[in-house]
């Protein structure tokens, strides 16, 4: 922590994306785990929509809150309807996984999806392969061994 210039409260001295990171980290905890409760109780694809619906309706909001132009530039659009449909078919296969698996395990084997996004990054994107990501990704696959053997 940092002071802050003006004095008065600390300033915390974090770069805004960890911020956001952390804020995204706790809340899909929770959703992970209201998912978990109700897995067993109702359909996949019906708790998809409601689930997708309510997000859709929040970001909505937010979105007009902000008052922000509406503008896809380039291929940005192809590439968000493709990723709302990944998702949506995603968030089915975690419900029915929910369903069938202890929370514990599921959830975990879901969230070491990062190997597939840090692969598609440095794959596609370019993105540097430092000795520390490698480490993580090492212990990743070990993880994974672990919770599905």
């Amino acid at each position: 922590m940092g002071s802050n210039p003006a004095g008065g409260t600390p300033t915390l001295n974090m770069e805004s994306w960890v911020i956001y990171g952390i804020a995204a980290l706790v809340l899909f905890g929770i959703a992970n785990f209201l998912l978990k409760l109700i897995s067993d109780k109702v359909p996949a694809p019906l708790f998809a929509t409601v689930y997708l619906g309510i997000a859709f309706a929040t970001a909505a909001a937010i979105f007009l809150f902000q008052k922000t132009p509406i503008s896809f530039p380039g291929n940005t659009m192809w590439i968000t309807v493709l990723a709302g449909i990944i998702l949506g078919t995603g968030i089915i296969a975690t419900t029915i996984a929910f369903s069938l698996g202890l929370g514990s395990k599921v959830v975990t084997v879901i969230n070491i999806n990062t190997l597939v996004t840090v692969s598609l990054l440095v794959l596609i994107l370019g993105e540097k392969l430092t000795p520390k990501i490698g480490a993580g990704i090492l212990f990743a696959l070990v993880s994974l061994y672990l919770l599905t053997s």
